[in-house]
């Protein structure tokens, strides 16, 4: 059961598809054996961590939160060090065996020369068993290199190399490269005393390796961010504009050639071309970009008479022309929105705008412009927690204020909210920054709360425009791409934060990024041009959307609360994507309500869950904007069945008109295979007999509990899971220790081991 749950926490990390998960309906031969000729150039990757940024390492296993992990950061692991470097702390709950551990997401190969230098220090009273350097191969498995004897309460400088790896692991022996996906360290301390909590510290890595030669772009010009395999241009281009792509490659092929295909659709090919070889240069003759606006992908593969010999990527983003200045243009345009305002003349719609034009006068008088103090610099940079609802009290309570206020004025043409949404983004504008001391000692520069803020940040900004004088447009747009745009992109994006891309944390922060980037695109010279933020951004969303959804059974990995504020925002940033940029990101989205329908006692609107979410299930007002993209009869039936009274949501779209189709005329037995959820049901009905078990890859929110199960008859749950009904989250002293681990639910224990899973 351990090994099981490290192999799959550490392929979490990796671009590929979890092998702990459901299979790709596409699989590609990723073994070995087929890489065995790919074309290879040294390389080497290091780490220090003196900027205090975590450089995309994470704790082994992941964590329960992937986003939220305190006990994983840059730090000095003795008091007055001067050394940074990632620093994690574990605590023995039980008398038990204990794991300290680090990962990091890599792309390279072993090569006979390579080699891995690092320094490392166990802070601990007890003796380490074992710490091992460990390798994610593919369908190689884990590779590992056993230290003897690590040394403990020091610095230790150590090196292994390829020799080391192949004489512990004799499937590599023989092989001139294999390819590596992460890069892992682990170290076990035996029976753990929960009186002493042990600190892994991690620093100086130096891997000497390989990996794919890469195509050397002449034209186009090109950014390459770290954690991310594709190049990005860096201009934009229109639709029709001439594209061509030239440089070296500096390997043996016979021809290279060119495909390019949407970015959200990668198996529609639009364009298929080779290049030309000119002594030592390759390049496609000029093409016109006939594609539309949109976020596309071209693959360069280089081959020669045995086949692949390596492949580079770069995105391409053709933007609207003659953009700058047209507000409003997020959720809709002029047109749309004189036909909101008709809506809004409907009986029915009454009360909504009603009550919209009541809490904007709510907002106004809690929370004057004048108000607004920056005192963000004040709050302590440790102990966050006791200070969280406190700091966000002085930002985040102006949420509200900028949403209700700004549609005050598009809606009904209230100048006295407009102006005073427009005047409390001024205001804000003017302060040096918007974060915690706590994130900033921690290289984080956003968290979900600012996230979540953000997108009304870009939907103030695109609604009260008409009101901005110049000086206060720049004001605001410089303060957006500072806070938030550059914020986002340095913890997310560049840094690569949240390695396992299942956390509601990227939908909010980078959701609410790329919202603001529609906001401001083109409305000055600095948002004319948003690389590499914008194609940065929208990578790490989709690997987000893609990695937390299953839309072959249909579901969402991190439970019903979560994706409901999840979907709260993405319900403004998938949109705004749509209609700026014409970037469809629903594809992954479709479907994946399935388990919410299936997996509890609909009729008692109650879904069981396995981790830090709710089971109680509120109308689906989130989902109005995935039901009007994608118009799917069994999502019109749910969104209907759930919904209770009119909504801003059922002004936006039409969420009565649309085509039905009832889930309880279909088989209530399913299972979901990505998320591990197995259904049994003897019926819809609120007395049928249920019976639903979680026993698959890890999520973030879920417990690491695999196994629990919910069982239910006669209208009465005889069985359920424990939650955070009675809990404080990470301020419940038990949360760590019980509520997260096999020993709170209906699980099996190993052994009698609490910590067990």
């Amino acid at each position: 059961m351990k090994k099981i749950l490290l192999v799959c926490g550490l392929a979490t990390a990796m671009h590929l598809p979890h092998p702990c998960a459901a299979k790709s309906p596409a699989p590609v031969d990723r073994t070995q054996d087929s890489l065995s000729h790919i074309a290879l150039e040294s390389w080497t990757y290091t780490e220090n961590f003196e900027n205090r940024d975590l450089g995309a390492w994470a704790s082994y296993p992941h964590w329960q939160d992937l986003a939220f992990d305190q006990n994983f950061r840059v730090n000095e692991i003795v008091p007055g060090d001067p050394n940074l470097a990632a620093v994690q702390k574990v605590t023995p709950y039980t008398h038990v065996d204990n794991y300290a551990g680090a990962q990091k997401l890599l792309d390279m190969f072993l090569v006979p020369t390579a080699t891995l230098s690092f320094k490392y220090y166990l802070k601990t009273n007890l003796p380490v068993e074992f710490y091992k350097v460990r390798l994610a191969a593919g369908d190689l498995g884990t590779l590992d290199v056993t230290l003897a004897n690590p040394g403990t309460n020091k610095w230790v400088t150590a090196t292994v190399n390829y020799n080391d790896f192949a004489r512990e692991n004799p499937a590599i022996t023989g092989k001139s490269q294999v390819r590596i996906y992460a890069l892992a360290f682990l170290a076990k301390i035996a029976d753990a005393d929960p009186a002493m909590p042990i600190y892994l510290g991690i620093d100086d890595i130096s891997f000497q390796a390989a990996r794919a030669t890469a195509f050397q772009f002449a034209q186009p010009a090109v950014y390459k961010l770290p954690e991310y395999s594709p190049y990005i241009s860096k201009e934009s281009y229109f639709a029709g504009d001439n594209f061509t792509v030239s440089g070296r490659w500096p390997l043996t092929a016979s021809k290279v050639t060119m495909a390019i295909a949407s970015y959200t659709d990668p198996r529609k090919i639009l364009y298929q071309g080779a290049l030309s070889k000119k002594g030592e240069s390759w390049s496609l003759k000029a093409m016109k970009l006939g594609f539309g606006e949109g976020l596309y992908l071209a693959t360069l593969v280089a081959s020669d008479a045995a086949g692949l010999v390596s492949s580079t990527e770069l995105t391409i983003h053709i933007v609207p022309k003659n953009i700058g200045g047209q507000h409003p243009r997020l959720m809709f345009d002029a047109a749309g929105q004189k036909q909101i305002i008709e809506r809004f003349k409907e009986a029915r719609f009454k009360p909504v705008l009603d009550d919209i034009l009541k809490n904007a006068k709510i907002q106004r008088d809690r929370n004057p412009v004048d108000s607004l103090i920056f005192d963000l610099d004040q709050f302590p940079d440790e102990d966050w927690l006791p200070t969280w609802a406190a700091w966000g009290s002085h930002i985040y309570n102006t949420t509200a204020a900028l949403r209700y206020n700004a549609m005050a004025y598009a809606f009904n043409g209230d100048t006295t909210a407009g102006n005073y949404a427009k005047n409390l983004l001024v205001r804000l504008s003017e302060w040096p920054n918007w974060t915690h001391p706590w994130q900033t000692k921690r290289g984080r520069y956003s968290e979900h709360r600012t996230g979540n803020w953000s997108h009304r940040v870009a939907e103030a900004y695109d609604l009260t425009y008409g009101l901005m004088t110049p000086a206060e447009r720049t004001k605001i747009q410089q303060a957006v791409m500072k806070n938030i745009v550059d914020g986002v992109h340095r913890t997310y994006v560049d840094d690569n934060n949240i390695t396992g891309n299942t956390s509601n944390w990227i939908a909010m922060t980078v959701g609410g990024s790329l919202m603001n980037m529609a906001a401001m695109f083109g409305d000055a010279p600095e948002t004319t041009n948003l690389e590499p933020y914008f194609t940065g951004a929208m990578i790490k969303y989709y690997t987000f959307l893609n990695r937390v959804t299953d839309t072959v059974d249909g579901s969402w990995g991190e439970g019903f609360g979560y994706n409901s504020y999840t979907f709260s925002n993405l319900a403004y940033s998938v949109p705004s994507l749509k209609h700026v940029f014409n970037i469809d990101v629903t594809p992954p989205l479709r479907n994946s309500y399935n388990e919410f329908i299936w997996g509890g006692i609909l009729k008692k609107k109650e879904w069981f869950e396995y981790g830090d979410s709710g089971g109680d299930m509120p109308p689906a007002t989130n989902w109005a904007f995935l039901l009007n993209m994608a118009k799917e009869p069994r999502l019109g039936w749910f969104y209907n069945y759930m919904k209770k009274g009119e909504t801003l949501e059922d002004v936006l779209y039409d969420t009565k008109n649309v085509k039905q189709a009832s889930a309880f005329e279909e088989n209530p037995v399913k299972v979901f295979r990505k998320v591990g959820t197995t259904v049994f049901k003897s019926g819809w009905e609120k007395n049928d007999f249920v019976f639903t078990m979680r026993s698959g890859a890890f999520f973030n929110h879920q417990h690491l509990d695999q196994g629990s199960f919910w069982l239910a008859d006669k209208g009465v749950t005889f069985i359920e899971e424990r939650h955070l009904h009675n809990s404080d989250y990470y301020a419940d002293p038990i949360y760590q220790s019980h509520l997260i681990q096999p020993v709170g639910h209906s699980t099996i224990l190993i052994n009698h081991n609490e910590q067990s899973q």
